[in-house]
């Protein structure tokens, strides 16, 4: 019994200065780390066109993906510098000038749907998600608008070997954790 009381013990002395220590380091992280955008902060993963809260979203990833494809497999229709810096700058005023507006999304009220706010909450993100994706397609628009018709004519055929090759890395990825599935599902 007393050995119980002891790994208890020990184990709530544990935790509170894991409490502590994580409070310490959040409050060190949140003074201390570069705002997202600011010198020295680097992004990881996607490129920053729509999936790390930039402009663009899945039509001008793709879109852009298939350019870059395009340009791998046939020189003669890589983007030209001026094609490069008209997208940039197409890209560039897309993207938000401050930091988004702070208790956008409530998950105490989202999460709840008796709540009397519930219904607002539900407008206000159909809404968002509308022009969200008005702002997508106004973009992939002009970014189609950029490329040469010869470009234009070679897209489809270089979004079709992009989706080839998310299909094959995916299958690849399913084949290898496959097996370490198998392994601890027995």
């Amino acid at each position: 019994m007393k050995s119980n009381g002891m790994r208890i013990l020990l184990a709530a002395a544990v935790a509170a200065l894991g409490v502590g220590a994580m409070g310490a380091a959040d409050a060190q992280s949140t003074s201390s780390a570069p705002a997202p955008g600011a010198p020295g902060h680097h992004f990881r993963g996607h490129f920053r066109g729509g999936f790390r809260g930039g402009p663009g979203g899945r039509f001008v990833g793709s879109l852009l993906r298939g350019v870059r494809e395009e340009g791998k497999t046939n020189p003669q229709l890589a983007l030209t510098a001026q094609q490069k810096d008209t997208i940039k700058s197409i890209l560039k005023s897309a993207r938000p000038s401050g930091p988004p507006a702070a208790g956008q999304f409530d998950v105490t009220v989202a999460g709840n749907p008796a709540s009397p706010d519930y219904a607002a909450a539900i407008q206000s993100a159909q809404a968002s998600a509308q022009a969200r994706l008005q702002k997508e397609t106004s973009l992939a628009s002009q970014i189609y608008g950029v490329l040469t018709p010869q470009q234009q004519a070679a897209l489809p055929a270089a979004l079709a070997a992009v989706k080839a090759q998310a299909q094959a890395r995916r299958a690849a990825w399913l084949q290898k954790h496959a097996g370490a599935a198998a392994g601890t599902a027995g």
